[in-house]
């Protein structure tokens, strides 16, 4: 699985990745339109979305789903 960084995210929400993030979805992982990609901001959220546009000077992508807090520990 590729995770893929994008600091600004929200549920729903239409973003264009950068150029050198776009180059790599579909110049070396040869994705197609309708596939998922996963992002995360850095913050403990992790999005899965679908590939809108498989353009190598931006990419864009549609937020799907969100999960809060992905795989954080119970440290008490």
């Amino acid at each position: 699985m590729q995770l893929f960084y994008y600091p600004e995210i929200g549920l729903n929400d239409i973003v264009t990745l950068d150029k050198e993030e776009s180059q790599h979805i579909c110049r070396v992982l040869r994705m197609q339109v309708n596939e998922k990609v996963f992002l995360t901001d850095g913050k403990g959220n992790f999005f899965t979305s679908i590939l809108l546009d498989t353009n190598p000077k931006g990419c864009t992508i549609q937020i799907k789903d969100v999960e809060k807090e992905y795989q954080k520990r119970p440290f008490y």
